[in-house]
């Protein structure tokens, strides 16, 4: 290297070289960081209205039901039609066996999640003692509809979930598929929904001791 060349990058170092170089190859950071006491509006994975309703992808709650959800779910719906076996349907839905299977088919349905889906099961009653206890429906349900399957022989009832929100346009009560379900199997149907419990299709057959 030439003399000439080696005092022209001496110069350019002092002109360009700071004295302190750590203190701006390190800024202050904390400048550049989000503060840390903001208030988070929603959950990156949080679900959203379905679309085709008027609020559609707007943020909604999260998955499952709440204790307070299933509270009001069990009671029985405000718009629900009179009917004269309504006592004895509502302490089968009461009945503790019963409601803890309700429980479980309501939290399982995700009334409040992304992916709702149908549950339910057969109220059949053994005609010797009279205690009642559930069979599995056959199949599976699907975000807006279950097939229970062959109606057992000891079937006094069946039950299944509405898990999706009247509020976002979808049906609470019992369909017009429902309905026809229930006079076909002669049984009466407990429904569940977010707007409470609905009984609905033929009355119910007490039973009478032997």
């Amino acid at each position: 290297m030439h003399e000439r060349e080696a005092l022209w990058l001496a110069h350019q170092r002092r002109r360009w070289m700071l004295p302190d170089p750590s203190r701006w190859l390190q800024p202050d950071q904390s400048r550049f960081q989000p503060p840390q006491n903001y208030e988070r509006k929603y959950a990156p994975d949080q679900p959203r209205v379905p679309a085709g309703n008027p609020d559609g992808g707007q943020w909604t709650s999260g998955e499952g039901g709440t204790s307070e959800d299933l509270e009001q779910s069990l009671g029985t719906a405000t718009d629900q039609p009179p009917r004269d076996d309504l006592p004895p349907l509502q302490d089968i839905a009461n009945d503790p066996s019963i409601r803890s299977q309700i429980n479980d088919a309501w939290t399982a349905s995700a009334p409040n999640g992304r992916s709702p889906q149908e549950h339910g099961f057969w109220i059949s009653r053994n005609e010797t003692t009279g205690e009642i206890f559930t069979r599995p429906f056959a199949n599976a349900g699907s975000s807006r509809s279950i097939t229970p399957g062959p109606t057992p022989s000891d079937a006094v009832a069946f039950f299944h979930t509405h898990p999706n929100r009247p509020d976002f346009g979808f049906r609470a009560g019992p369909s017009g598929a429902d309905v026809d379900f229930a006079a076909t199997a002669g049984l009466p149907g407990l429904l569940q929904s977010h707007n409470g419990m609905y009984y609905f299709g033929p009355s119910f057959r007490p039973w009478k001791s032997r």
